[in-house]
């Protein structure tokens, strides 16, 4: 009976280190399948687990700076292209005024509707949207910018420039005041970097473009007054000219901060993943060699069992 008892406690033990070594296994086998040592952060130290974790925050925060990146870029491309417009624009309307020195000429070549078109495709570029989002509003987002300056008093009456709060005439909210109209747009794109990149319809290179096309328009209207209006509207699109080149120097350099400030946030995001790889990912080679080695012992454990059973069954009947 005293040799029963003993073959039954080395039996327990030797199925509890069977269950044991069952469970080893099937961590190996899972780690040799996913190629991950586990997703349980309490298999690893405390130093592994507060790494693993504090990188995958790093990781998630500089991946939100890499969308916020994603949606400004295409605003960026569009107000290029809407800037390169304007510059045309002008450039045209420059020369069309140079080219006629008096209202009969200017009848004579056209150019009344040359102003009323190039007025219309002003107001085009400034009303740009993008995705629902009007892009020369300031952050008022949904509110047009440009109104008809057509049907404005000619020539200008109003006081110039606009200041904040007081929309500009040609505001297709004026009369009235909104100080978001002046505001311009920004997005944080890394922990000490906020990057103000948008072109409000306020801005003083467009308020003296639209001076300038309005003094423009009242030349075309007005013949006794073509060349002094004429005049004063080539003053006001010098300076827009100027305004516009530097606007276009500054979404040209917003451009370059957002790409060397993307490839930054990668770098990042492929640095922690090294850091998280090398806690997580396994030695399949390693892994292999213990999965052959607990093999042997379990097979080797099994016919040890075999043979307490069959022993104590005898000292059992016995």
């Amino acid at each position: 009976m005293i040799s029963g008892i003993s073959n039954l406690s080395i039996l327990t033990q030797v199925t509890t280190g069977l269950n044991n070594g069952q469970s080893t296994l099937a961590e190996l086998t899972q780690q040799l399948s996913s190629g991950v040592k586990s997703t349980d952060l309490a298999k690893y130290t405390a130093y592994e687990s507060r790494t693993l974790v504090n990188s995958r925050t790093l990781q998630d925060k500089a991946e939100s700076y890499i969308a916020a990146i994603g949606s400004i870029k295409p605003r960026l491309d569009l107000y290029e292209t809407a800037l390169g417009a304007l510059e045309k624009l002008i450039n045209s309307t420059q020369s069309t005024i140079t080219n006629t020195q008096n209202a009969t000429a200017a009848t004579e070549q056209g150019v009344p509707a040359q102003i009323s078109s190039t007025i219309d495709q002003v107001a085009f570029y400034l009303n740009q949207k993008l995705n629902e989002r009007y892009i020369f509003s300031g952050t008022r987002y949904g509110s047009k910018p440009i109104g008809d300056i057509k049907t404005l008093t000619n020539p200008p009456a109003e006081v110039f420039p606009a200041t904040s709060p007081t929309l500009p005439p040609y505001d297709a909210s004026a009369p009235g005041s909104n100080a978001q109209a002046y505001t311009k747009d920004s997005v944080a794109i890394d922990d000490s970097l906020s990057l103000a990149y948008g072109i409000p319809s306020t801005d003083s290179a467009i308020q003296n473009l639209m001076q300038g096309m309005r003094y423009a328009y009242a030349a075309t209207q007005d013949a006794s007054n073509y060349q002094t209006y004429m005049g004063q509207a080539q003053t006001y699109l010098k300076t827009a000219l100027d305004g516009i080149r530097s606007l276009r120097a500054q979404v040209a350099g917003n451009q370059k901060i957002l790409s060397d400030t993307q490839n930054s946030q990668q770098g990042t995001i492929d640095l922690l993943e090294t850091q998280i790889n090398n806690i997580r990912n396994t030695d399949i080679n390693e892994v292999s060699v213990k999965i052959n080695a607990y093999n042997t012992q379990l097979q080797a454990s099994y016919a040890a069992t075999s043979k307490l059973i069959n022993l104590s069954i005898l000292d059992y009947l016995n």
